[in-house]
């Protein structure tokens, strides 16, 4: 007599089909936004761990699934039992497929621009009025400011003379933008802070060794220092709708004292880049 499969079967036949037939990272977001709900982390890791030596070898040869499971959930453990390396995790969280990727975007991206190594503040315009020009437009169509890493959240943004569109309404893009309007980088390119990440640091342990223009960094977030006076150093910074909303009134989100260090908290950061 035939046996029936359960639903549960049913589905976890669905889910092997796709963890190990998915080669590409684009295709990979499309399935897991529409196939995969939210909360199936826990099965897809049992799914994973179902499959054979052979059949694991040739999910992280396609790393499609893994890469695209990895940005869409936020959660690292398939691609850590996959066995890839924490840098490859790391850019896994950015959008990319691999850390090799991420290199090469980020070593073109440096190249490509005369600001990595500015050693004197830039002087252009006002930082302040460029970020709130910027994030004045990180808004939804019905006007409210808006926190989106969505690739379509378009915005048009004119600035010292020059007119930009942007990708996303998130914390990179700002300084992103910040960077070009302000004549740092020569060329218009939204970089994630995994690329940040790779430009030199200024060795600064408190903000008072830090200047107009520099980057704040830590894994996942970037910001910038857009103004100081005294001992107060002001900071852009876009990383939420809230940040947003302070940036586009005000030209900075919060402040620090030139005393404190760049980890002190609230907003801690790993490091200063320029």
């Amino acid at each position: 007599m035939e046996t029936h499969r359960s639903s549960s079967e049913r589905f976890e036949h669905i889910l092997k089909f796709i963890i190990w037939g998915i080669t590409g990272f684009a295709i990979g977001i499309v399935i897991i936004y529409m196939v995969i709900p939210v909360g199936m982390s826990s099965k897809i890791l049992d799914v994973y761990s179902s499959l054979s030596g052979t059949s694991r070898s040739n999910i992280k040869r396609s790393s499609g699934f893994i890469a695209s499971y990895t940005k869409v959930t936020g959660n690292t453990s398939l691609a850590i039992a996959a066995g890839y390396s924490t840098n490859d995790v790391e850019a896994m969280l950015e959008g990319y497929s691999s850390y090799a990727e991420l290199e090469a975007v980020a070593s073109s991206a440096v190249s490509s621009i005369t600001g990595s190594s500015v050693s004197a503040a830039p002087t252009s315009g006002d930082f302040m009025d460029c970020a709130k020009a910027i994030c004045s437009k990180f808004v939804k169509s019905s006007g409210s400011y808006d926190y989106s890493q969505d690739a379509g959240s378009i915005s048009e943004i004119e600035f010292n003379g020059k007119s930009i569109k942007t990708t996303h309404r998130d914390c990179s893009c700002l300084v992103s933008a910040l960077r070009y309007l302000e004549d740092i980088d020569s060329n218009w390119a939204h970089r994630t802070s995994a690329i940040f990440k790779t430009f030199s640091s200024t060795g600064a342990t408190t903000y008072g060794q830090v200047q107009v223009g520099d980057v704040l960094w830590r894994e996942g977030h970037v910001a910038m220092i857009v103004k100081i006076e005294g001992d107060i150093v002001y900071i852009a910074d876009a990383g939420s709708t809230d940040k947003i909303k302070k940036t586009a009134e005000n030209g900075y989100a919060y402040t620090k004292k030139t005393t404190d260090s760049i980890g002190s908290t609230p907003e801690a950061f790993s490091k200063v880049v320029r």
